[in-house]
């Protein structure tokens, strides 16, 4: 019963075939002794997903060499199976070798003509080492001496800061420094902290808002074959952003905007912007995907030579604009059970729901019997309507579940379209059922796609409380 527009991350992958650039050969010696006859497997991160690339046969020597003709792309990349996981940096530097020891306690790879990858397993064992040192050194402190553990995890975090600076300082433009410079924290100006309790804050919150991609360099595609990227831009989308309509579309398309500097960066961009509205569970939220899908999916645009998909989105895009919050009802002509034909502005009450249904509908099922018995009696006579639509064309059906749940009353309309004159499917998503759509008495929709739970809660603040005030 649902159909839906999703765009997958092998949508995303079609676009950039041959990321790798031409140059110097690519070879990877490994030295696997433990693995003798064996293979070693390696994958790589892409947008937040891990995905594999290369097996490497290590002979009866414990030796193995993993030739291409072309660079592969740098990013962070990973050898695996199902007892262990190393990550490391693939660098501008393609041929060198790597001795992997399972057995060892600390350095599991150790890099021959990548001084970068030898530079990761400094940082991550360097790392390390400050988790264990911050652990023991709160472990000592009493926990309701907030003021001294905060002064130790500073201490210790700047630490951190000054030893990934130092690496991005030595290796500048390079994949490491890419890396580590989009995992450095904004730091809040020591003027926002001294503000009064007061303002301190939404200061310290707008400006984190405002810099929150001040490290991440939307020109550097390699940033997308990093562990965190992905979720770094999901968590603003959906964490550090009010989830708010009015509050998120300047923000989501802001950050669409910024990654127009690399054409790979912004389409990955763009459809994850996209999929984070089109998935919200938040009422209101297609008003960011309309807008998302005008300013950077739309045919102006360009953004894809394939017109199939522009068609095909672009027509789920309408429906979606014509039944935004705040806009106001396709006056549809319709038919009554009893054969009368009449508009939907003919009905005239405080608060009208418009509901499409099927009976084959399992959620329909439920719901539509739910709403009758829970919702529709309270408020029917104060100022609330229901024309209950069946969608399909076979009467017989419509009939036998209206008798068997009892759906007839005052205010309770049920209503068709046998002969398909009013065309609600391009004026309504009727693709997934049932259909809820709740309008006032100006025909304006306030709430739609809500359980009976949620409109049982609105009609009640609106049609009870609001008049006892």
């Amino acid at each position: 019963m649902k159909r839906l527009v999703l765009i997958s991350i092998i949508t995303i992958l079609g676009f950039v075939n041959g990321l790798s650039a031409t140059g110097e050969n690519f070879k990877m010696t490994v030295e696997a002794p433990q693995f003798k006859n064996q293979f070693v497997l390696m994958g790589y991160y892409y947008n937040g997903k891990t995905y594999a690339s290369d097996s490497i046969a290590i002979n009866d020597k414990g030796i193995g060499i993993l030739k291409k003709d072309e660079k592969i792309p740098e990013g962070i990349y990973f050898f695996y199976s199902s007892t262990y996981y190393y990550e490391f940096i693939m660098a501008k530097e393609q041929i060198f070798s790597v001795k992997l020891d399972t057995a060892s306690t600390a350095n599991h790879l150790t890099f021959k003509g990548n001084p970068q990858a030898t530079e990761f397993e400094k940082y991550k064992n360097f790392l390390t080492h400050k988790r264990t040192q911050l652990d023991s050194e709160l472990a000592v402190i009493d926990s309701a001496d907030t003021q001294k553990r905060d002064a130790i995890s500073k201490k210790i975090s700047t630490e951190v800061t000054t030893y990934q600076k130092s690496i991005i300082e030595k290796y500048p433009n390079s994949m490491i420094s890419t890396f580590i410079n989009g995992l450095i924290d904004i730091e809040i100006p020591e003027s926002i902290k001294q503000m009064p309790d007061s303002t301190r804050g939404l200061a310290q919150y707008q400006y984190y808002k405002k810099h929150y991609f001040d490290n991440v360099p939307f020109d550097d595609v390699r940033i997308l074959r990093t562990p965190y990227f992905s979720g770094k831009v999901s968590s603003y989308f959906n964490n550090v952003l009010i989830q708010n309509p009015d509050s998120v579309v300047e923000p989501v398309c802001e950050v669409v905007e910024k990654s127009r500097l690399n054409d790979t960066i912004y389409r990955v961009i763009a459809f994850d912007a996209f999929n984070y509205a089109y998935k919200s569970q938040i009422m209101g939220m297609d008003k960011v995907t309309v807008e998302l899908y005008d300013r950077f999916f739309h045919p102006d645009q360009e953004f894809f030579a394939d017109s199939a998909f522009h068609e095909s989105l672009g027509k789920e895009v309408e429906k979606w604009r014509k039944n935004l919050i705040g806009s106001h009802a396709y006056n549809m002509n319709l038919t009554s059970l009893d054969g009368h034909t009449f508009n939907l502005y003919d009905i005239e009450n405080e608060y009208v729901l418009v509901y499409f249904f099927e009976p084959s509908c399992g959620h329909c099922k439920k719901t539509t019997p739910q709403i009758f018995k829970d919702v529709y009696p309270k408020y029917k006579d104060k100022g609330f309507s229901m024309v209950c639509i069946y969608l399909q064309t076979d009467k017989e059906e419509w009939v036998n579940f209206l008798d068997e749940h009892q759906l007839y009353g005052e205010n309770w309309i049920n209503a068709w379209d046998p002969n398909r004159v009013s065309y609600y499917w391009q004026f309504f998503d009727t693709s997934t059922t049932p259909g809820l759509y709740l309008y006032d008495k100006n025909w304006k929709l306030v709430a739609k796609k809500i359980s009976p739970e949620s409109l049982d809660g609105l009609l009640d603040y609106e049609l009870v409380k609001n008049k006892e005030k």
